[in-house]
């Protein structure tokens, strides 16, 4: 073979070298895409369906629900701005209240969070909610770190009634028996309230609390108002909900007026995930609507 046609098959070998190590490239990324074409959601029976969240979290879900359901069987998450904000707040390690945990999502992701040296305790009036989170729970192998406690957050032991429309799973409200009066599509069941102060042992301390109750925010921080006192660094993620409160007899000036008392400050949550700094006196000017927000003594930012 003469000098030139050694060149030639030199340029060809390194020419095909390099096609095969491209080859091998797009391989791995089709084996890469092959492996996350799965089903986003596998039907369960019974109104169940079992997907994952992003994280890669096994979480049983209510069929019935369209304002929560569709985005987490599909997309593996919901309003990833506010998760981010409650997240941020979480330390390894932490105990931590997911008063108003639904199906669990916020239970979930925060158990993941704190790991094994922390615990979780969620707090759900609605008894077909409380179950599927409990059983996502132990689907995911972390009963030992999260509990769910089947309650309604309050200031006082009361038998109350839980109104809820399958359709709208996270806007179920808890009401006294004489106000109840079920519209079209909703159902009622009994649910106890109870100060959550109650639940747990007299030096339960705690490092964050979830909190979105539909307008029972008032009376569910006094119900806990001996743990956030026991717990200095407490951070408090609140869901504020003036018109929801007015349902209940109360205002969101006199809820910001008991946690300047308990010597918080106060920061709205943007939808980015963001934190704003405002006052008690902006808090109480709140018109009707929902306000994620974070109440901490200390900076969160």
């Amino acid at each position: 073979m003469d000098q030139s046609a050694r060149a030639v098959e030199a340029v060809l070998r390194r020419r095909l070298a390099a096609i095969e190590e491209q080859l091998a490239r797009i391989a791995a990324r089709v084996e890469s895409l092959a492996d996350g074409v799965r089903p986003a959601a596998t039907y369960m029976g019974g109104q169940v369906v079992l997907t994952r969240l992003r994280g890669g979290l096994l979480i049983f879900l209510d069929t019935r629900s369209t304002d929560f359901t569709p985005h987490v069987a599909t997309g593996g998450d919901w309003e990833p701005g506010i998760t981010a904000a409650w997240l941020g707040l979480l330390n390894p390690g932490d105990t931590v209240l997911d008063v108003g945990a639904h199906m669990g999502f916020h239970t979930l992701l925060s158990a993941a969070a704190v790991g094994a040296g922390g615990q979780v305790h969620g707090i759900e009036p609605n008894e077909s909610l409380s179950r599927l989170a409990q059983r996502s729970i132990t689907a995911n192998g972390l009963d030992g770190i999260a509990r769910l406690h089947t309650v309604a957050a309050g200031d006082a032991v009361r038998d109350m009634e839980l109104i809820v429309d399958p359709a709208w799973s996270g806007a179920g409200v808890v009401l006294p028996v004489a106000m109840v009066t079920p519209a079209g599509g909703q159902i009622s069941q009994p649910c106890r309230m109870a100060p959550l102060d109650g639940l747990f042992p007299a030096d339960f301390r705690v490092d964050a609390i979830k909190l979105s109750v539909q307008g029972a925010e008032l009376a569910a921080l006094k119900g806990l108002r001996g743990m956030i006192e026991r717990s200095p660094d407490v951070r408090i993620a609140v869901r504020v909900q003036p018109d929801g409160m007015r349902l209940h007899g109360e205002t969101v000036a006199a809820l910001a007026e008991y946690a300047r008392s308990l010597g918080f400050r106060f920061w709205f949550v943007g939808g980015d995930g963001s934190l704003h700094p405002t006052t008690a006196e902006a808090v109480a000017g709140l018109p009707g609507g929902q306000y994620p927000m974070v109440l901490s003594r200390r900076s969160v930012v």
